[in-house]
Order: structure tokens, then sequence, then C-alpha cells
């Protein structure tokens, strides 16, 4: 089997796996009995400012290592604690493995010479940015709880991703910015998202927070036209994952119990 071959089976094998686990999820969701509850049911906007530690998986751990990101989600909480909204999530690391790019623009010992013929140093980071829209409920609470307890998601997104060059200067025509994108292998894609975790929401605490373990499957390709390093378009279609440790502070703005008439306030 030729290489592309393989790629694309293996492609297929991938999304099929994601494709059943995604459908397993949501029918456990959907499944899952209700509990008896020891305070009102609560109506909640929940606007929440996180920070992750993901691992990347598949093609991406060939470029990548592990990355952090800071990020911002906006969630309603209603009726039968369902909990729809959206996040973005912007990625940074200095991890980079996917190295060599430069080797034909630089010196033996790896650095840049500029328009004054100074040698300078760079290195290399990543930068990237994941979304989604996603559903969710809250299907159990270890102390009978009515807004708090277990929460199990998914949900659609987009991921890109890119390495970045970080030099001192802007006196290097053969690194400007125009060649630059040649380099800096820039892929994005569509994505399936799955999480579980606990969210802990007390309208009488200040502290009100979400913790939990995030799931990310992309199907990505190369956006740059032509890479200048290989000398070649790389057209190839890319299985990305993460998977990720997020925590999340919870700024409630409390909108009324359940079936009561909408009342705003704050925690």
């Amino acid at each position: 089997m030729s290489g592309d071959g393989f790629s694309k089976s293996c492609t297929f094998v991938n999304m099929n796996q994601v494709k059943n686990w995604t459908i397993l999820c949501i029918v456990i969701l959907l499944s899952l009995p209700s509990y008896s509850q020891n305070d009102d049911l609560i109506n909640t906007h929940l606007f929440m400012p996180s920070y992750s530690f993901e691992i990347p998986l598949g093609k991406l751990s060939e470029r990548f290592g592990g990355n952090s990101t800071l990020g911002m989600a906006y969630k309603f909480k209603y009726g039968q604690n369902w909990v729809i909204g959206g996040d973005v999530n912007f990625m940074f690391s200095g991890n980079v493995k996917e190295e060599g790019m430069y080797d034909a623009i630089t010196t033996t010992s790896g650095l840049f010479i500029d328009v004054n013929g100074l040698v300078n140093e760079f290195s290399l980071s990543e930068r990237g940015v994941h979304g989604s829209l996603s559903i969710g409920k809250i299907v159990w609470s270890p102390d009978n709880s009515a807004n708090s307890g277990l929460l199990i998601g998914g949900g659609i997104g987009y991921l890109q991703h890119k390495i970045s060059i970080n030099l001192s200067g802007d006196d290097f025509p053969q690194i400007n910015e125009d060649l630059r994108k040649g380099y800096d292998r820039f892929t994005s894609g569509v994505t399936l998202n799955q999480s579980i975790g606990y969210l802990y929401l007390k309208p009488e605490k200040f502290i009100n927070f979400y913790i939990g373990l995030e799931v990310l499957e992309g199907i990505t390709k190369l956006r740059r036209p032509w890479v200048l390093d290989l000398n070649t378009a790389d057209k190839s279609t890319r299985f990305d994952m993460l998977i990720g440790l997020k925590t999340a502070w919870i700024i409630p703005v409390f909108k009324g119990r359940v079936n009561d008439e909408d009342e705003f306030f704050y925690d």
C-alpha cells in the first residue's frame, strides 16, 4: 500500500472511531436517569475564564509537545441541568519538535545573518487557537446538589496551529513577513470535542469552578500553498488530537429559579 493510501486509511479508521465514540457519549448522556435534589434548580449564565494543559496526539504530536491554553467560555445552564454555549482557547508553547526548516538559510551554527552582517539566534514556538460550540448535561451529583455535579458534554469546533519564529529585529530579507508563511506550517480544520468534568455552582458561594478532562479530534490540512524548505505543496489530510485538563473560574449571573420569573443577580 502506498504512503498516501496508508495515510487515508488511518484517517478513515480514526474518524470512524471518533464518530462511534461521539455517538456512544450522546446515547449515554440522554439515557442517564435524573436524581433527587436538595436545593432549587437555577437558570444561569456562566462566564468562564480558563487555563488548560494539553497533550497532543496523532500527527500533532510529531510537531509539538505539550502546550498551555488560556480561554474564555460562555455557557447557559437551563431547565433540567442542560448546559449550552461556546468557548475559544489560545494555545502557546515553546515545545516544538519539527525543526530544521531554516537550515538552508542559516549558518552551520543555526544563526541568521541580518543585512548588517550580524548574526542572530532565534527560537521557535507554537501558536494556535481552538474553539467550539457545545451542549452538555449535569448527570449526577455526589451530594444531590441541584446545580453542581458531573458534567458530560460534546460539540463541534475549529482548530488552527502554526510554528512561530522569534527573532530580534526585522532586518532579515531571507525571512521577511511574507517568506515566513512558507515555513510556519499553518494548519487548520474542523473538530469534534468531548468533555467530562465537575461543575461546582452554589448561589450563596463566591467561589464557583469547573475542572475536567477535554478531548479534541481534528481533521486538518496545511493551508499554505507551498512549503519553501521542502520545495513542495502539502495537500495531505492530517488527524490532530489534543487531550487536556481544564480548570475554570465561573462568574455566574443567576437568572432565577427554573419556572420562576426571570430575575438577574450576581453572586
